[in-house]
């Protein structure tokens, strides 16, 4: 049989009252809080001062790739953005550097005569979808990387915001802008085969809600190949205009040129389809720029058949 337990009555007896335990606790406080009164001593302040490095994060919450500013989370389709933490911490140069990143994007060679940067998307040509702040950009260069804020690529068909031909998806090349604060940035970088390359990115506000930015960049890039190589410069002015407030106007231009020896590689036998054994510093291609020459309106001459003969 199962008993309830009771109170016991000593228990009861033996607790203080609330008073008595009150006035215990404010006379054993009361002379540290007599002698605070007396002195009327107050500690010093202690300020604690320090520089966090500034750094971003690699992760991008926003895009524009859809014509308009929106979160990723809400755009239904593949999206991989490289933004300008992750660049710089590799040290991209070009955009193939950035698309490295990338999954399902590999890149083609210069078959066929063609030249520049040859992405293919999922298995198709992104030559005529690649775009520059969501203009479309179709040049045949290497695009360079010294004025991408980031790099957005759009996965999969997009013909209803890009037009047709946009199989196999989109990318886009966000460039920098200006923004409130001062900035002087300046990169070197020296490597094997005579590789130099210096960029600057220099920002600075010019009123409350404007600023002015200049982006630069000079690259010569040798080869272990003789005579082949790759050299280009370009320069990116900006301005901003209603920085922070609901209407903002930024004004761009960028500049960029290149003279660069392709190399074509080493004699095959035509028999064979083999490369001919050779020795791999030697050159094999034009290692001066002719100009075209000029139209003239004098009939044209029979034309001269040249062969050349292997040495």
């Amino acid at each position: 049989m199962k008993q309830s337990l009771q109170q016991s009555p000593h228990l009861a007896q033996r607790k203080l009252p609330t008073r008595v335990a009150v006035g215990m606790l404010a006379v054993a406080l009361s002379p540290s809080l007599a002698l605070a009164a007396e002195t009327g001593q107050t500690l010093e302040t202690v300020t604690v001062e320090g520089e966090a490095p500034v750094r971003d994060t690699y992760k991008t919450e926003t895009t524009s790739i859809g014509k308009t500013k929106q979160q990723l989370r809400d755009i239904p389709q593949s999206i991989t953005v490289v933004n300008q933490q992750l660049m710089q911490d590799q040290g991209v140069a070009t955009l193939k550097d950035a698309l490295r990143n990338v999954p399902g994007i590999t890149f083609a060679a210069g078959e066929g005569g063609r030249s520049g940067d040859q992405v293919v998307i999922r298995g198709f040509s992104a030559a005529t979808d690649t775009y520059r702040d969501g203009m479309r950009d179709i040049g045949q260069y290497n695009r360079d990387a010294f004025n991408d804020e980031k790099v957005e690529v759009l996965k999969g068909a997009s013909s209803m915001l890009f037009g047709r031909g946009s199989t196999g998806g989109v990318v886009n090349q966000v460039s920098k802008s200006p923004y409130l604060g001062s900035k002087l940035e300046g990169d070197l970088t020296i490597g094997t085969n005579d590789y130099q390359r210096v960029t600057a990115d220099i920002n600075q506000m010019t009123g409350d809600h404007s600023a002015v930015r200049l982006n630069l960049m000079d690259t010569h890039d040798g080869s272990d190949r003789g005579a082949a190589k790759n050299e280009r410069w370009g320069i990116a002015p900006s301005v901003a205009f209603g920085l922070g407030e609901p209407t903002t106007v930024v004004l761009s231009y960028m500049h960029q040129e290149e003279n660069n020896v392709p190399d074509y590689g080493v004699p095959y036998n035509s028999v064979t389809r083999q490369p001919l054994s050779v020795d791999r510093s030697k050159f094999y291609g034009l290692t001066v720029t002719t100009k075209r020459p000029a139209l003239i309106s004098s009939p044209p001459k029979s034309p001269t058949i040249l062969a050349m003969a292997p040495s």
